[in-house]
C-alpha cells in the first residue's frame, strides 16, 4: 500500500516463475500519481513469461490510485501460463485513466468480462473491502459482504497471527469479524465516479460515511428529479458499491436497511451528455449557445461524447480568421453515413507551429469520416507548417475546395500542404506506413511549401484507394506530389506549376517511390515550373518513378498527362523511370520546346535507367526542341537489358544535338532506332504543331499524326 511514485507500479510481478502460490495478500494500489502518463501501468498482480503451477487465491486487490496510468487488478500478459485464480476480491475505485478488472488478450472491464475471457475467478467478487484506516496502514476490511469468502489453503494465521478457520477463512491478509448492523442505519453520502459523463459510459456509484454491519443490505434507486419519486433498480446488495451504464441524466440515492428499518441517503445528480447530431454554426462574433460555437476547438470539444447522426458546422462567412490548431482523434459514432463536415465558407484557420511533433493546422489522427470544405488553411508563421495531416489510420476523410497557404520562400523541408505519413514529424517517411485509406483530396489549391502534398505507405502496408483529383499545387520548392507505397490510388486532373517561385532546388513535379500497385496518374498538367527562374540549371523531373514496382496483374498506368513550358535550363526529364517494373505510359504529351532556352545540359522526353521489366510506351507524343547546345533525346534507355515495348508514339527531336533515342549508344534517327531496337515500327517523327503551347493547348494539328494510335482501353483524353 501507499506506493506514491508516478511511474508504473506493480503490487506483485511474476516473470516466468513457476510453482508460486499467492495466498491471503492484500494489495492496495493507492496514492497520488499525477505525473504518470497513459503509457504507464498500475497493476495489482502482473504475470509475464510462461510459468506453471501458479496459484492466486484468497487475495484482495484494490486500486484507487490517481493519475492517467492504465489500471488493472490482474494482468495476464502470457496467458499460456497455467494458473488457478479464485476467491479473490478485485475492486477499482479510481476515476482517472483506463480502469479494468483484468487483462486477457484484451482489457476486461468487469469481473464478468474477466471470467468469460479467462475462465478464472468463478467465486471471486468485486466489492469495496472498506479498510479500517488506509492512511495509517490498517487494511483490515469492515465490509460484511466479503466476510468468510475464502477457501482453506493451509495458511493457519493471518498478518497479525490471528488463527484462521480451516473452513471459511477471510480473504486478504486479515481475519476480521464484522459488527452487526445498527438501527437506524446511517446511509452515508453517495458519490458518482464522474459527472458529467457521456451516454454509454460506465459509472461507479459509491457511498462513504455509512455504517456497516452483518445483515445490512443496500438498494440503489433513481429518479428524474431530486424531489421526485425514486424507483429501485438492480438487485438488493450486500455491498453498496455498484456500476451502471449511463443513459440519461438522473438522480441517484441509496436505501440502507438494517432489520425492519431503512434510511435513505441524500440524492446526487449524474449529468449525462448525449452524442451530437444536426447542423450548427461557428461564429466567434456572437455568444456561444446550444447551436453556435465561437471556435473550431469549441465545436470539437462538443463532440467529446461522439455523434449519433451527421454533424455539420457552418462557419459564418466573414468571421475569420480563427487562430487555432485542430488535432482530431477518433470520434465515437462516425461512419460512412454519420460524417462530420466543416463548411468553411471561405474563412481562414491559421496556426504556426513550434512543435515538431504537432506541425499541422488540422491533424486527423486515427480520425475517420471528416469533411473539410472551402476553408483557407494558413500554415505560415511557425518553425513547422503542414496544412492538413493524415496520420495513424485516418480513413475515409475528404479535403475539398480548400486553399492551403505555406511559406513560398523557405527552403526548409518542414513545410508541406497536405501530409499523409507514418511519422509525426517527417513529411516523407520510408520506415512505416501512415495506414490511411479511402481518403479524397479534391479541388484544393496549395501554395508554397517544400512539398505540395505527400502520401506515404510502406511495402508491408500499402495505403489503399486514396484519390487526389483536380487540385492546384503551386510554387513548391522541391516536390509537388510525393507518393510512396500505394494500392489503387488515383491521381487525376491536377495542375502543378510554379508561377511565382523565386528559388528552387532539384524539382520533381510528381515523385513516386517504392512499391505501388494499380496507381493511376492521369490527366495532370505539369507546366511553367521555372517562370521566374529561367536561368536556373537545377535538375527537373515531370513524372519520376523510382523503384515503384507493380505486380503484373495490377500495373501502374501513367496516361493522358501533359508536361510543357518547363522553362529552366537544367537537365530535364519529362518522364523518368528508374527501376520501376510493370508501368504503362499511354497517351502522354511531353513538350520540352522552350525556344528561348540557353541550356547546355541535356533534355529527355522519356528516360529509363536501372533494370526494369514490363514497361510499355504507346500512343505518346514527345517533342524535344528546346534551344541551346544541350543534347536532346526523345527516348533514352540507359539500361540496355530493361525489357520494354514502344510503339505508336510520335517522337520529334530537333535543334542542336538531337537524338531520336539512346540504347547502347545514341540513335539520331527513327530508322537508326528501329534498326538497333526493333521498336517503334508504327511510330512517327513529325512536328506535332501544337495549337497554342504557350497557353497550354497542346492539341496537335499535324495531319501525319492523326489516328496513328492503337486502342489501349483509355476511353477519354485529358
Amino acid at each position: 500500500y501507499n506506493l506514491t511514485g508516478s511511474g508504473s507500479a506493480y503490487g506483485f510481478y511474476n516473470n516466468a516463475s513457476s510453482s508460486v502460490w499467492y495466498y491471503h495478500n492484500t494489495i492496495s494500489m493507492d496514492g497520488s500519481a499525477p505525473a504518470s502518463t497513459n503509457a504507464q501501468q498500475t497493476v495489482g498482480f502482473y504475470q509475464t513469461g510462461r510459468a506453471d503451477g501458479v496459484e492466486f487465491k484468497n487475495n484482495i486487490i484494490t486500486i484507487s490510485r490517481s493519475g492517467p496510468s492504465a489500471k488493472t487488478a490482474i494482468y495476464m500478459n502470457t496467458n499460456t501460463t497455467t494458473m488457478v485464480s479464485d476467491r479473490n476480491d478485485f475492486y477499482i475505485s479510481s476515476t482517472s485513466g483506463s480502469n479494468n478488472i483484468g487483462y486477457w488478450n484484451t482489457p476486461q472491464t468487469s469481473l464478468a468480462n474477466w471470467r468469460s475471457a479467462s475462465g478464472k475467478d468463478a467465486n471471486s467478487v468485486s466489492a469495496n473491502p472498506v479498510y479500517t484506516d488506509l492512511a495509517t496502514g490498517n487494511l483490515k476490511p469492515k465490509n460484511a459482504s466479503i466476510n468468510n469468502l475464502g477457501a482453506y489453503v493451509g495458511v493457519s494465521t493471518d498478518f497479525d497471527g490471528v488463527a484462521r478457520p480451516n473452513t471459511t477463512p477471510d480473504i486478504g491478509a486479515y481475519e476480521f469479524t464484522p459488527d452487526a448492523c445498527v438501527v437506524p442505519p446511517v446511509p452515508g453520502t453517495v458519490a458518482v465516479s464522474q459527472t458529467p459523463v457521456c451516454s454509454g459510459a460506465t459509472v461507479l456509484l459509491t457511498v462513504s460515511g455509512n455504517n456497516l454491519g452483518t445483515g445490512q443490505t443496500y438498494q440503489w434507486q433513481s429518479s428524474n428529479s431530486a424531489t421526485g419519486v425514486f424507483a429501485n433498480f438492480g438487485p438488493v446488495l450486500k455491498s453498496p458499491d455498484t456500476a451502471i451504464v449511463a443513459s440519461i441524466s438522473k438522480y441517484y440515492r441509496l436505501a440502507v436497511t438494517c432489520g425492519a428499518q431503512t434510511s435513505y441517503s441524500a440524492p446526487i445528480e449524474l449529468s449525462v451528455t448525449q452524442p451530437m447530431a444536426g447542423t450548427y454554426t461557428i461564429n466567434k462574433n456572437i455568444p456561444a449557445s446550444a447551436t453556435n460555437f465561437v471556435s473550431f476547438s469549441a465545436a470539437q470539444a462538443a463532440m467529446g461524447c461522439g455523434i449519433s447522426g451527421p454533424v455539420v458546422f457552418n462557419v459564418e462567412p466573414g468571421t475569420g480568421p480563427y487562430n487555432e490548431q485542430l488535432i482530431f482523434t477518433p470520434i465515437r459514432g462516425t461512419s460512412e453515413t454519420n460524417t462530420i463536415t466543416f463548411n468553411g465558407n471561405g474563412n481562414t484557420i491559421k496556426f504556426g507551429s513550434s512543435n515538431t511533433n504537432e506541425r499541422a493546422v488540422i491533424k486527423l489522427d486515427d480520425a475517420d469520416h471528416f469533411i473539410f470544405d472551402n476553408l483557407v488553411i494558413d500554415a505560415t508563421g511557425g518553425t513547422y507548417g503542414y496544412g492538413v495531416q493524415f496520420f495513424n489510420n485516418a480513413d475515409s476523410n475528404t479535403i475539398r475546395n480548400c486553399t492551403i497557404n505555406l511559406d513560398k520562400t523557405s527552403t526548409s523541408g518542414n513545410f508541406a500542404g497536405i501530409v499523409m505519413t507514418g511519422h509525426a514529424s517527417f513529411p516523407t517517411w520510408l520506415n512505416s506506413s501512415s495506414l490511411c485509406d479511402e481518403n479524397t483530396i479534391a479541388k484544393n489549391t496549395i501554395n508554397g511549401g517544400n512539398y505540395g502534398m505527400t502520401l506515404s505507405g510502406h511495402a508491408s502496408a500499402l495505403i489503399k484507394n486514396n484519390r487526389v483529383v483536380n487540385n492546384k499545387i503551386y510554387d513548391f520548392y522541391n516536390i509537388g506530389l510525393y507518393i510512396l507505397g500505394t494500392s489503387n490510388m488515383l491521381v487525376e486532373g491536377n495542375d502543378l506549376a510554379r508561377p511565382t517561385r523565386t528559388n528552387t532546388t532539384t524539382t520533381i513535379a510528381v515523385n513516386i517511390e517504392g512499391v505501388s500497385e494499380g496507381l493511376r496518374i492521369s490527366k495532370n498538367r505539369i507546366h511553367n515550373l521555372f517562370d521566374l527562374l529561367t536561368t536556373n540549371n537545377s535538375q527537373c523531373y515531370g513524372i519520376f518513378l523510382k523503384n515503384a514496382d507493380a505486380p503484373t496483374n495490377n500495373v501502374n498506368t501513367i496516361s493522358n498527362n501533359l508536361v510543357y513550358n518547363i522553362n529552366g535550363i537544367g537537365t530535364t526529364y519529362g518522364l523518368r523511370n528508374e527501376g520501376s517494373d510493370n508501368t504503362q505510359y499511354y497517351h502522354n504529351t511531353v513538350s520540352l520546346d522552350n525556344a528561348a532556352s540557353t541550356a547546355a545540359l541535356p533534355a529527355y522526353g522519356f528516360y529509363q535507367t536501372t533494370l526494369a521489366s514490363g514497361i510499355e510506351l504507346k500512343n505518346n507524343v514527345f517533342s524535344v526542341t528546346r534551344a541551346g547546345t544541350g543534347q536532346k533525346f526523345g527516348l533514352s534507355f540507359n539500361t540496355a537489358t530493361t525489357s520494354f515495348v514502344s510503339d505508336n508514339n510520335n517522337v520529334y527531336v530537333a535543334g542542336a544535338n538531337p537524338f531520336f533515342g539512346t540504347l547502347s549508344g545514341n540513335k539520331p534517327t527513327i530508322d537508326a532506332w528501329r534498326t538497333a531496337t526493333g521498336k517503334d515500327l508504327l511510330s512517327t517523327t513529325v512536328n506535332p504543331l501544337y495549337t497554342a503551347p504557350a497557353t497550354g493547348n497542346l492539341t496537335p494539328t499535324a495531319a501525319a499524326m492523326d489516328n496513328r494510335g492503337t486502342s489501349l482501353g483509355i476511353s477519354t483524353d485529358i
